[in-house]
């Protein structure tokens, strides 16, 4: 009696075992963000016409492991780990006429840089958020077989480690300084929606290829006349193994 029991058990083991799979994902992502004036001023005008005129996306990688829970045989439930950076560019592309900072005029006594007589023909500042984010998204498979196409969508948590302002002259790095975060939530949320194909290798192993859109519902900003909001799509692939 004892052999079936050990038996059955054995089977019940493995059938829980084989509905959990582990996959190291990298992406690359374009990220902006959305800024809508909700009272017009002085203030807020500035701000909307330097985005239109100054600001473009930035491309960004991302990198984590996914951890899948086959609820059935379509329906996957997915979370994990992901490091991810997302932000944008602020660029102004001066017409160097022969203008020169004023602490470089002849005579001049005001304090000022002096590693360059001219202004710089393109003035770059990058704008990054760092941080993790915890995926909690249900995925569901669209058939059976080899290649399976898919679509999955859900909510993720993202903690904020790092903000960072990059300035750059002419392509070099001029500074690289922590941001004041203090006015950013530590904690969002991302909503997230994506397509993909998964492609089994064999019995264990698998690959899959998705295209991801993620928006962020907190805030960016505590200011009261704007709304500011992160955004990004991904391209990501990904290489795994059922357990």
């Amino acid at each position: 009696m004892r052999f079936p029991f050990f038996i059955i058990s054995l089977c019940i083991v493995q059938s829980v075992i084989g509905q959990h799979s582990l996959q190291l994902a990298f992406g690359v992502s374009e990220n902006f963000r959305t800024v809508v004036v909700n009272q017009e001023n002085l203030e807020t005008s500035a701000i909307l016409d330097t985005r239109e005129k100054h600001e473009s996306p930035k491309i960004h990688s991302r990198i984590g492991i996914d951890y899948f829970y086959n609820m059935g045989q379509r329906l996957v439930l997915k979370s994990g780990i992901r490091y991810a950076v997302t932000g944008y560019t602020s660029t102004d592309n001066t017409v160097n006429d022969g203008q020169i900072w004023a602490s470089e005029q002849e005579g001049s006594v005001i304090p000022g840089p002096n590693t360059s007589e001219s202004f710089p023909e393109v003035y770059e500042i990058y704008t990054n958020y760092t941080g993790i984010e915890v995926p909690i998204m249900a995925r569901y498979l669209m058939s059976t077989g080899k290649l399976v196409p898919y679509i999955e969508a859900g909510i993720n948590p993202h903690m904020l480690v790092e903000s960072r302002n990059i300035s750059t002259d002419n392509g070099q790095i001029a500074t690289n300084l922590k941001s004041d975060k203090s006015m950013l939530s530590n904690i969002q949320f991302v909503s997230v929606a994506g397509v993909g194909l998964l492609y089994s290798i064999s019995d264990r192993l698998f690959a899959s290829i998705s295209a991801v859109g993620r928006y962020h519902l907190n805030q960016n900003t505590t200011e009261t006349n704007i709304s500011e909001n992160l955004y990004n799509y991904a391209g990501e692939i990904g290489f795994g193994i059922r357990l």
